[in-house]
């Protein structure tokens, strides 16, 4: 895949997942970027190679928020 089209793909992601953050957590914008940019899920998904940004923005929240209650994230195939 292209530079480009994989920062279309994430661009696509990134936002909604964002979104799904601040309306669970109650955080502010800003807030649930910087935590969100500074976390392991984040870094996944910024691995073009893992393939992390099929799982779609909803399951990257869950991933997100289990990471902030844990310390880590799971894989979905891992939490079945």
């Amino acid at each position: 895949m292209t530079e480009e089209k994989f920062s279309v793909i994430l661009s696509m992601v990134i936002p909604p997942a964002i979104a799904m953050i601040i309306e669970q957590k109650g955080w502010t914008e800003k807030d649930a970027i910087t935590a969100f940019y500074h976390s392991k899920v984040y870094s996944a998904l910024a691995q073009e190679d893992l393939k992390t940004w099929h799982y779609g923005p909803a399951t990257l929240c869950d991933m997100f928020m289990t990471e902030l209650e844990t310390g880590d994230f799971l894989w979905p195939e891992e939490a079945c």
